[in-house]
């Protein structure tokens, strides 16, 4: 996503990743490990938006009405 957002900058990060990886494939359950780290920080940072905007201290379940 950031590489199609940002060509020079998404595709030096890609280039970087794709060269570790070519070199050391050993790498990729520590890469993917890292990645769904990533994924995981974003998706729970919105929680934190949801608790500042309702001054409610609960994880929303995305099942329910915002408000």
């Amino acid at each position: 996503m950031h590489d199609e957002h940002d060509p020079i900058h998404g595709g030096r990060a890609y280039q970087t990743v794709a060269r570790h990886l070519t070199h050391q494939p050993e790498l990729l359950p520590k890469f993917k490990r890292a990645v769904k780290a990533c994924y995981n920080a974003y998706v729970f940072s919105f929680d934190g938006y949801w608790q500042a905007a309702t001054g409610r201290r609960e994880f929303w379940a995305g099942v329910r009405p915002l408000v």
